[in-house]
């Protein structure tokens, strides 16, 4: 079973924004910090969303989520799953990789989200295991060449 992560370059875009979303909270947290008589309940809520916030950046950035499950089963993104054996098509076209199966749904996952370096990987894996799914080998002229 081969598990394809989000792309590290989308766990710094989750971090940046989440840092940005940290700023905001400490300035509205000085801003009415000024203005409130009793701070403690906003002190401990600024400071849990902070804290919330940091960690899941780093959670995201350090451990990215799994976005496409392959095994010698089928196939599982965050919202979809499918058998190999009902998989109708692949297609590969404009960045997407669309599994077509005998139900007529699609389901498409935009290559970009996976790690640049597993493009390569992720298609040969998925072209493998349809062709073993569907019974298909590779050509060997030497399986078929006769002894003299």
């Amino acid at each position: 079973m081969n598990q394809y992560r989000l792309s590290r370059a989308f766990g710094m875009l989750t971090t940046g924004m989440a840092f940005i979303v940290a700023a905001v909270v400490v300035a509205l947290w000085f801003l009415l910090r000024g203005a409130l008589e009793s701070t403690l309940a906003l002190d401990i809520g600024a400071g849990v969303v902070f804290a919330l916030l940091i960690a899941v950046s780093f959670i995201v950035l350090l451990r990215p989520p799994v976005v496409l499950t392959l095994d010698p089963v089928g196939y599982r993104t965050r919202k979809d799953e499918g058998k190999w054996k009902d998989v109708q098509d692949v297609a590969l076209a404009d960045g997407m990789l669309t599994f077509a199966d005998s139900a007529e749904r699609t389901v498409s996952l935009p290559l970009n989200v996976i790690d640049v370096s597993r493009h390569t990987e992720l298609v040969n894996e998925v072209y493998g295991r349809l062709n073993e799914a569907h019974g298909y080998r590779r050509f060997n002229p030497a399986d078929f060449e006769q002894a003299d």
